[in-house]
């Protein structure tokens, strides 16, 4: 996915547990150090789209905050001069800090580049409601969580905001997200994310895996299914767990020194028949060419299944 700025209101999905010091007028001159954020220590991530509207500083307003699991944010900020206030949004990076109890969304552009000149906001979450101020500042905006329709570009964005759909998610016209219905998403399933191949998407924060069933965005760009750090063997191989008895598995059963299940007693890796030569692509659309023939309508997408050639989507 892009690895900068998200972009059309100033929503930064800061979902930070209660407990922060976001809500006092802090001195923010501290020393800041990587804040996880984990649930091992009572909080949970800021993740989703946030929107409202307040002022930041003396000439601008926020409007909107989204913030995604990788790192990738996006916000709508309103410099206001001569009277008058326009949107500007804003495609991002942020990165989680804290200092002593508060604890911080802090975006890693140059305050220069950023609409408003604002890049480090203390926060507190309280349920859906989201509680900044811009940092040495003394005013506060409130932004609430939307519950559905959050913010996106491309379909992967819908998966690195921390809400639930378990069938696949679809970006529409108007930018914003729905869960649609159909069969469960397999990649979701698991808890894992469909995202743009070769991209700092799946980085740190999970690892690819063979799960078909993502299919493509809307620029007929295939996905892959990224997983979290805590998912087995088998289920990164796109293998799935079932109960080692006679029957449970209707494919092939994988080698256990291979493709764990993660020490569970009592299970074994199965997979299904292995595919056949381009099983892959047309599983995304897609159809198997000796040479890309179709101008920008043709990527190359998991090129091994179509053998020597490339999958045309």
């Amino acid at each position: 996915m892009r690895t900068t700025t998200l972009g059309l209101s100033l929503a930064i999905a800061v979902a930070t547990a209660c407990g922060g010091n976001g809500g006092s007028d802090a001195d923010d001159s501290g020393a800041e150090t990587p804040d996880p954020a984990s649930k091992a220590d009572g909080t949970t991530k800021p993740l989703g789209t946030y929107t409202g509207k307040g002022a930041i500083s003396s000439s601008a307003q926020l409007d909107e905050m989204v913030l995604e699991s990788n790192g990738s944010c996006y916000i709508v900020v309103e410099p206001c001069g001569s009277g008058t206030c326009e949107a500007q949004p804003y495609y991002c990076n942020y990165k989680l800090t804290k200092s002593g109890s508060t604890r911080y969304v802090h975006l890693t552009q140059p305050a220069a580049d950023v609409p408003g000149g604002i890049v480090k906001f203390a926060y507190d979450l309280s349920g859906d409601q989201l509680d900044l101020r811009p940092s040495g500042s003394s005013k506060h905006v409130s932004l609430d969580r939307a519950s559905d329709h959050q913010w996106c570009t491309a379909v992967d964005d819908c998966g690195l905001q921390a809400y639930d759909c378990k069938q696949n998610w679809k970006c529409g016209d108007d930018s914003t997200c729905s869960c649609t219905s159909g069969p469960p998403n397999p990649c979701v399933a698991l808890g894992g994310s469909c995202v743009i191949p070769d991209d700092s998407e799946c980085g740190g924060g999970g690892q690819v895996s063979a799960i078909t069933g993502c299919g493509v965005n809307e620029d007929h760009v295939g996905l892959e299914c990224c997983l979290p750090k805590s998912a087995n063997p088998c289920e990164v191989a796109g293998g799935s767990c079932v109960a080692l008895s006679p029957g449970s598995c209707a494919g092939v059963v994988g080698d256990a020194t291979k493709y764990s299940c993660g020490g569970g007693v009592g299970v074994e890796c199965c997979f299904a028949q292995a595919p056949a030569a381009g099983d892959k692509c047309n599983a995304a659309g897609g159809t198997c060419v000796s040479k890309s023939s179709e101008g920008d309508l043709c990527d190359i997408f998991e090129a091994d299944d179509c053998k020597s050639g490339e999958c045309c989507l």
